[in-house]
């Protein structure tokens, strides 16, 4: 799976601040959902799919 750089710039933050009160039970579960959410807004839906399916794997109980 292909990710964007650790300081890829996902634009304001404001955007995805929210994602801190996902129902993740672990912090890798919940950054694969910001990063796939960052790159949900920017159109970029192939990662986006990819994270979104590797939070889900890393923790099946997250409430997307």
């Amino acid at each position: 799976m292909n990710l964007a750089p650790e300081d890829y710039d996902f634009g304001n933050t404001e955007n995805y601040s929210f994602a801190m009160e996902v129902t993740c039970s672990n912090d890798e579960a919940r950054k694969m959902f910001i990063l796939a959410y960052g790159h949900m807004l920017n159109y970029n839906h192939e990662e986006a799919i990819a994270c979104f399916s590797k939070c889900a794997e890393l923790d099946p109980d997250c409430a997307m």
